[in-house]
């Protein structure tokens, strides 16, 4: 039995090293960036809100499973400075519940909903 060759995983980064950001990126809608950078962000609340739109929208639109854990690891943020900035977004309905899991969320993009 022989075995077939696997196609070699795409790399994304160029010769000298840095990330091609013509293969490598999230599209962002200009809407979505201008309804959140009038808001007065901290810095855990952005981190959080990128971190749920990367997910979102980088992922062909799926839910984000948000744990904490995971996004404190990722950010520097202590996980309960993760936590109080996910509650903000809830409260503000800008992330709000998926139906597809008790742990997804997803962005509104109803920003007409949002709340101050």
């Amino acid at each position: 039995m022989t075995r077939t060759k696997s196609k070699p995983r795409q790399s994304y980064k160029q010769a000298n090293g840095a990330y091609d950001p013509k293969k490598c990126h999230t599209q962002f809608y200009h809407w979505l960036y201008n309804a959140l950078i009038g808001r007065k962000l901290s810095g855990a609340e952005w981190a959080i809100i990128m971190y749920i739109i990367r997910n979102n929208i980088g992922y062909g639109g799926a839910p984000a499973i948000f744990r904490r854990d995971d996004v404190a690891k990722l950010t520097g943020y202590d996980p309960k400075t993760v936590s109080r900035a996910f509650s903000v977004f809830m409260k503000k309905n800008i992330i709000i519940p998926h139906e597809s899991s008790k742990k997804a969320v997803q962005v509104n993009f109803n920003t007409v909903e949002w709340l101050d």
